[in-house]
């Protein structure tokens, strides 16, 4: 890859790059300070108590503007929550088989949870803002715990970011990842979906879906489990199915997310019919050209071919496979590096990456 950047190119190209670190630096922190565990705040103080906490983790005058900048502070309608159909049907029956408990954890009035997808202002270099969302009164959610962690939940951030996924899907569905069947319910209970194929290797999970869960859902007719590892199921039994929209909830976070959505994204070209969506999307492919990014930069600064063949882990393989895409580019403006990064483009290029497991 050559540059031909003009002066002024080369600064916005530079803020572009700057934004990439303030992103990841924001994710990082709002990360340590969620998971601290004096997190409690009143009524008075909570907006004082995002200064409060950034003074406590940070000591430079930017940094914490920066992260004040690009955190977004809403107060959540806890009847939205309460009064999900779901929720209402689910929180009435216990579970405690094999190590596996279901139970109410708890957000306290005020306590800041992050609440939704990161959004993304795609005018301003890609800047993403954290969702930091509380309640003014205590809140219990439906927590699946495994040996004492938590396995699955049903939280305000879970219902948030399906609620577009059970918006778009229709016809005949096809899910990895089962779940405690939030997106099953909630789609089964429309009227354009047909039939929702799951695929689920854990037979524990699928047990208690089956004797516990499934059992209150009123259209249970609609829902068939396949007992199958994802990959096996790509490989062998995808074929058989026919879907019009596919569901992808393999993961818990985008980080480990990460592989699954590169492995479903070298598949949509075989199934052209069908939609393919992806829980957490937004966080996924904003970590997708972040890698971008980062190759941008080592070529930039002339990074050697040789530095693209060790490939360590799948974020390695994904660079290296950008690298031999885009290596014969020449980029003469920054718009050029702006239409490199859009989701359409990086989308386009992750169809034809090979994934190998």
């Amino acid at each position: 890859m050559q540059f031909k950047l003009n002066e002024l190119d080369i600064k916005k190209f530079e803020k572009l790059l700057d934004q990439k670190e303030k992103n990841i630096f924001v994710a990082s922190l709002t990360n340590e300070i969620i998971s601290f565990q004096d997190r409690y705040f009143n009524q008075k103080n909570i907006k004082d108590s995002i200064n409060s906490l950034s003074n406590l983790y940070l000591n430079d005058l930017e940094e914490i503007n920066v992260f004040k900048d690009q955190i977004k502070l809403n107060e959540l309608d806890i009847k939205n929550y309460i009064n999900n159909p779901y929720i209402n049907k689910i929180n009435k029956i216990t579970i405690n088989k094999n190590n596996y408990h279901l139970k109410l954890n708890k957000y306290k009035a005020f306590e800041l949870f992050i609440s939704d997808e990161i959004e993304i202002d795609k005018n301003n270099c890609y800047k993403e803002y954290t969702n930091l969302g509380y309640f003014n009164k205590d809140f219990s959610y439906l927590s699946l715990d495994y040996k004492n962690d938590v396995w699955m939940l049903i939280s305000p951030n879970e219902i948030n970011t399906m609620n577009k996924h059970i918006e778009l899907a229709h016809g005949n569905i096809l899910t990895f990842g089962l779940g405690l069947g939030y997106f099953q319910y909630m789609t089964s209970r429309k009227n354009n979906v047909n039939k929702i194929y799951i695929i689920e290797k854990d037979t524990t999970i699928i047990d208690i879906f089956n004797n516990e869960i499934l059992p209150q859902f009123e259209n249970k007719d609609k829902i068939i489990i396949i007992q199958d590892d994802a990959f096996n199921f790509i490989k062998n039994n995808m074929n058989n199915i026919k879907f019009d929209y596919a569901f992808i909830d393999l993961y818990h976070n985008p980080n480990d997310g990460l592989e699954f959505y590169l492995a479903f994204k070298a598949i949509e070209n075989k199934y052209k019919n069908a939609t393919f969506s992806y829980w957490l999307d937004t966080s996924l492919i904003a970590l997708v050209r972040r890698i971008m990014i980062s190759l941008l930069i080592e070529q930039y600064e002339e990074l050697p071919s040789k530095y693209y063949n060790k490939e360590e882990n799948i974020e390695d393989k994904l660079i290296n496979y950008f690298y031999y895409k885009t290596k014969e580019l020449t980029i003469n403006s920054f718009k050029e590096i702006l239409d490199l990064i859009t989701d359409e483009s990086l989308n386009n290029l992750l169809k034809s990456f090979v994934f190998t497991k």
